[in-house]
């Protein structure tokens, strides 16, 4: 079996894996700037390596949680995947600091996850796939969707 290097980065409601590859630094929390017509699951946004960088909250887009700016303590910037100049990072905030996690691709399945795991009757936004780690399930973001539908709002803000 091959072993994927990820972290597993806790949020709101619940927790996400992502590749390694794709985590650039972790930041402690900052009181964002608004981003004007933003969905709620975009709490706001920092400049970052010279970016406006949208904040996502997976607890928001993912779980439908409603936004509690005191639960964060992490901002997790990772490449966006989006293909856009624009945007190449987000910020995905988390409730403590991502932990190294090795897991076997036979632990992921892709696809949206099965309704009856979730407290809610919408097909979920955002996920790529999804894993159970630790008996919990753990989502695999889709950073490229979740940056796509952001591009708009960054080109109207820039």
């Amino acid at each position: 079996m091959q072993s994927l290097r990820s972290f597993l980065i806790p949020f709101r409601e619940g927790q996400g894996i992502l590749p390694g590859s794709s985590m650039i630094e972790v930041l402690p929390f900052a009181n964002p700037l608004t981003i004007e017509g933003a969905p709620g699951w975009v709490v706001g946004a920092m400049l970052w390596r010279a970016f406006n960088v949208p904040l996502v909250d997976l607890g928001g887009l993912i779980f439908g949680a409603d936004p509690d700016m005191e639960a964060h303590s992490r901002i997790v910037m990772v490449n966006a995947l989006s293909g856009h100049q624009a945007l190449p990072y987000l910020g995905l905030l988390g409730t403590d600091a991502p932990r190294l996690l090795n897991l076997d691709r036979s632990q992921i399945t892709t696809g949206e996850i099965p309704l009856e795991m979730l407290e809610k009757d919408e097909p979920n936004k955002g996920v790529l796939g999804w894993a159970m780690v630790n008996r919990k399930l753990t989502i695999v973001p889709d950073l490229s969707a979740i940056g796509s539908a952001l591009v708009p709002l960054i080109h109207h803000h820039r």
